[in-house]
């Protein structure tokens, strides 16, 4: 990213992730893209659940399992 006088204290998203997780395809930068993934997809299914007014009980049943093998992942977000 360049930056001007305007923008010097900036740093885009992508630049950020390298810093802090390192360039795409190193390892700690694959786990913290699957974790955020697993993050995403169970928010996902949290709004989806909301939207049919369902208990993470009931949501767990219609997917013929139960909530908490549903839900861990919302317990622990990526650190960013």
């Amino acid at each position: 990213m360049k930056k001007t006088e305007e923008n010097s204290n900036l740093t885009s998203w992508d630049d950020h992730l390298d810093q802090k997780y390192g360039k795409p395809g190193t390892p700690s930068r694959d786990k913290y893209e699957e974790e955020f993934e697993s993050f995403k997809i169970g928010v996902l299914i949290q709004e989806s659940r909301k939207k049919q007014n369902l208990t993470q009980e009931q949501f767990g049943e219609r997917a013929g399992t139960t909530k908490n093998y549903i839900y861990p992942e919302l317990k622990t977000k990526p650190a960013i």
